[in-house]
């Protein structure tokens, strides 16, 4: 037997105690360890201001705790995303703090609580889903102490290859307790030029069994063009317009539909190409004519359509193109074009002359007549008197022809003397 001196026998009871002080140690953190286990691996509940390898913080004052949640998934895009939260401080004092909820990273609604201690309530937080979010989404719900996660669906709504029906059309209504919205009218402007403003509404009716709020929504060819949330008493119904700005682009045939959750309607729109629209205000051309000279046309075209343009002008007379003329002509305006026809000598009689510009034309009726000599007043005749005694002055050695000329004999005698001189001399 080893006999311990009085000093060995207290520094025994001081390593005895000091491994109680660390089994304790050892203890506490495991057990700290397991509570943040058990609070982080829960998949529905975090404490915010739980951090690693800590407990749960004291409940000094209020703290407003999250005992139950309840929503209505899934929903169908349109309709409202309900949450019920009950909060209750369990705290030992009273506070008045917010209770909220997002989808995935975004806000959605919050309430305002003010709880004594030991005090409980519910709220019921909402939001209108929008008809582009149909996915699955992360729910989370907050207090300032507490938070709750859970996943909530949103399935597409009635799909217009499956419900397609035109405005009036049989869509049955919700008998299950829930409100039901049902199209019962639409309108929509079925040509509209590219460019222009596009008018359309529809008429919404609650045929279900409860008050609702729902969706209602346009869209293009598949393209949400306006939101609008409505709510309605069952068996009320309300109408909702929008606008759609379209631009040149857009020229073509389109289709738009009006959107619930619980119904779509569809109609089928035509954007048509702004183009200019010519038109023949006045013709201008004289009644008669004489053969063989040209016929002058004036015309003036006016642009009523769309747009500014080149309107070819045509001339034709008795049906055969006779000329043309292009002329710029911008919107609400005109312009004047000249455009010609000569005549031919032989044709005479009435002849119809056409101006066409575009769809539009004007005919005028015109009288060819045979040019006639005029006569000769009496102040012309005695004007000229003078080429009468021209001609007579060149007449007279023609005259003259016919009398005695004197030189003839001494032209014989001459001739004659000369002949008998070179008779002589030869």
């Amino acid at each position: 037997m080893v006999n311990l001196s009085p000093q060995t026998s207290v520094s025994r009871s001081v390593l005895v105690a000091c491994a109680l002080v660390l089994v304790v140690a050892l203890g506490s953190t495991v057990a700290g360890a397991a509570v943040v286990t058990s609070a982080e691996s829960g998949p529905d509940r975090v404490h915010p201001n739980v951090a690693a390898n800590d407990t749960e913080p004291e409940r000094n004052g209020s703290f407003f705790e999250i005992q139950d949640v309840e929503t209505n998934t899934p929903i169908k895009a349109g309709e409202t995303v309900e949450v019920t939260v009950t909060v209750e401080n369990v705290g030992d004092e009273s506070g008045e703090k917010e209770v909220w909820f997002h989808l995935d990273e975004y806000y959605k609604d919050d309430a305002e609580l003010q709880l004594a201690p030991g005090e409980s309530e519910t709220v019921t937080l909402t939001y209108v889903s929008k008809s582009d979010n149909v996915k699955d989404w992360t729910l989370r719900v907050d207090t300032p102490d507490d938070r709750y996660t859970r996943t909530v669906t949103i399935e597409e709504p009635a799909q217009a290859d499956s419900g397609q029906r035109n405005a009036g059309g049989y869509s049955a209504g919700g008998s299950d307790g829930h409100p039901h919205f049902e199209i019962t009218e639409m309108h929509v402007e079925e040509s509209v030029m590219a460019g222009d403003t596009v008018r359309m509404n529809a008429t919404v009716e609650n045929t279900g069994n409860d008050l609702g709020e729902k969706l209602v929504w346009f869209a293009l060819d598949g393209d949400t063009v306006n939101e609008t949330i409505v709510e309605l008493p069952e068996g009320e119904s309300a109408t909702v317009s929008t606008v759609l700005n379209t631009s040149v682009d857009d020229a073509g045939a389109h289709r738009i539909t009006a959107n619930t959750s619980d119904d779509v309607v569809s109609e089928r729109v035509e954007f048509r190409q702004p183009e200019p629209e010519f038109v023949v205000e006045s013709v201008s051309v004289p009644e008669r004519i004489p053969a063989g000279e040209p016929l002058n046309v004036t015309a003036t075209v006016g642009n009523v359509g769309d747009i500014s343009g080149t309107a070819p002008v045509r001339l034709t007379i008795d049906g055969h193109f006779i000329d043309e003329e292009r002329t710029e002509v911008e919107l609400n305006e005109t312009s004047n074009v000249t455009l010609q026809y000569r005549s031919n000598t032989w044709t005479t009689g009435e002849i119809t002359a056409v101006v066409n510009a575009g769809e539009d034309n004007v005919t005028r009726s015109v009288t060819v007549f045979e040019p006639t000599l005029t006569t000769e007043d009496p102040t012309t005749a005695t004007s000229t008197p003078e080429p009468v005694e021209t001609e007579s002055t060149t007449a007279a050695p023609e005259s003259s022809s016919s009398g005695f000329d004197p030189s003839l004999p001494v032209l014989v005698f001459a001739l004659v003397a000369g002949a008998l001189a070179v008779t002589r001399w030869g």
